[in-house]
């Protein structure tokens, strides 16, 4: 578990931002959040008191916005013991998704993203149980502040970032 102070980089408001990585899981398992500002641990689902969160729940890749005024999710997409590429690109006022650089799913918003002062915590389940281990991977790992890096489905990188 990776946890970051806050800090002013972490707000996103209205700009075009691009966070992406490798993903690889060996189970399907509920709570596994890839990225998250939270100011409570009182559910899964990125709709309580978080500005900003994407997460696995299950099959379900779900990334949402300002205490869930605003999610978008895809689900049956998991494929175990694969690495996968997952990009969330807001580009002005379209949000988009991608899954191995194909777009998966894609919504307009002008939503402006809330403003937290909490931590960012990469790598994390929300309950706090012993039992509960990841048995999941994140590698490169890239957040992109006011650039919309991937605006269409595109070829992947030939080199690491």
């Amino acid at each position: 578990i990776i946890n970051i102070p806050y800090y002013t980089d972490w707000d996103f408001w209205t700009w075009s931002f691009t966070m992406e990585f490798w993903y690889k899981s060996s189970v399907n398992r509920d709570s596994q959040w890839i990225f998250c500002q939270q100011t409570a641990a009182i559910g899964w689902a990125p709709d309580y008191n978080r500005p900003f969160c994407i997460l696995m729940n299950n099959n379900l890749l779900y990334s949402g916005f300002n205490d869930g005024t605003y999610a978008f999710s895809y689900s049956t997409w998991a494929i175990l013991n694969q690495w996968k590429h997952i990009a969330v690109v807001r580009n002005l006022n379209t949000f988009s998704m991608y899954l191995d650089w194909k777009l998966i799913k894609q919504d307009t918003n002008a939503i402006s993203l809330a403003t937290s002062v909490v931590d960012v915590s990469i790598g994390k389940i929300y309950y706090n149980y012993e039992n509960y281990f990841y048995q999941w991977y994140i590698d490169e790992l890239r957040i992109s502040k006011w650039i919309a890096r991937w605006t269409s489905e595109f070829t992947p990188p030939t080199a690491p970032y």
